[in-house]
């Protein structure tokens, strides 16, 4: 309050463009790829997708709640 409104809003904005942007210049990857993605996509399976996917059932579980009361109760 004591800076202003546009005042705060720039100081947010430098704040995000900072914490999103620096951290980019500091990651160092390796130049060659392993090919061990051919190897895990072959012993993949249907219990371990739906492992995978676990945080996002609250997403799968309101999608088809609004499917249902959204299309199907028309």
């Amino acid at each position: 309050m004591v800076y202003g409104n546009e005042t705060l809003l720039l100081i947010a904005a430098i704040f995000v463009f900072t914490c999103s942007v620096v951290p980019i210049l500091f990651i160092e990857e390796p130049k060659d790829l392993k090919t061990e993605v051919e190897e895990h996509a072959k012993s993949h399976t249907v219990l371990d997708i739906f492992k995978s996917i676990f945080p996002l059932y609250g997403f799968l579980v309101f999608g088809v709640f609004s499917f249902n009361f959204s299309f199907l109760s028309k």
